[in-house]
């Protein structure tokens, strides 16, 4: 999934593919649209300023913001709480037990994701074949844009990022609504893959009982409480 994820990436970032967005020819790739704006437009402000913005297509915004995002979940991936526990029979044996911060590392993303993306299918399946009915523009309504459908109402819409900073600005409430639903998602899918990934607290907690472990300061029978903090 990495994989296919750094190829997204790549290919959205040096896509040599041209497109015809109804105002001329475009490459796909956010670095050569911009290279290719700068030769071929007179305003190369306007030039700029169309690479970091542009609609429907992968922008320099995008990009950079991909960039902060990977800086800074690398970066929080190496935080993690050291907790001491000592040997329950053996006097002055002790260590430390280590806890990531993200200790379900991107499972809850990936789910996610195929969430959404089979809201995506069916819902746009929905709309071909009954594009009338409110129930289905309720799931989702799309609209046809440069050759890719795009969400513009119901559920579907809702769900999807928004593009661009003027999105956010033009329509607030799908940033907020997008950023409540990503939030208490991954929220639930965390503590679901805790649980049954032998993760959780309690899990924990029997691992320690089974080495002989305890927390340092800590009574037995506390050690999940402790644990949940």
């Amino acid at each position: 999934m990495a994989t296919n994820i750094c190829e997204q990436i790549v290919w959205k970032t040096f896509s040599p593919t041209t497109l015809n967005t109804g105002r001329g020819t475009e490459f796909e790739g956010a670095i050569i649209a911009l290279f290719h704006m700068l030769l071929t437009w007179k305003d190369k402000s306007k030039a700029i300023g169309e690479s970091f913005y542009r609609e429907n297509l992968p922008n320099l915004t995008n990009l950079f913001a991909t960039i902060v995002v990977f800086v800074v979940v690398i970066y929080f991936q190496g935080f993690r709480v050291e907790l001491p526990v000592k040997h329950r029979q053996f006097r002055g044996q002790q260590m430390s037990y280590p806890i990531r911060l993200f200790y379900t590392s991107n499972f809850p993303i990936i789910f996610q994701s195929c969430l959404v993306s089979n809201l995506y299918f069916f819902s746009q399946i929905l709309w071909k074949r009954f594009g009338g009915n409110f129930l289905v523009n309720l799931l989702g309504k799309w609209e046809y844009k440069s050759g890719y459908l795009r969400p513009i109402g119901g559920l579907a819409y809702y769900v999807s990022p928004p593009r661009t900073l003027v999105d956010i600005t033009g329509d607030p409430l799908h940033f907020l609504f997008y950023l409540a639903f990503v939030l208490i998602s991954c929220a639930l899918f965390s503590l679901y893959w805790s649980s049954i990934s032998g993760q959780s607290a309690k899990d924990i907690a029997k691992d320690l009982k089974r080495n002989k472990m305890m927390i340092k300061g800590c009574r037995e029978d506390q050690t999940v409480k402790v644990l949940n903090r």
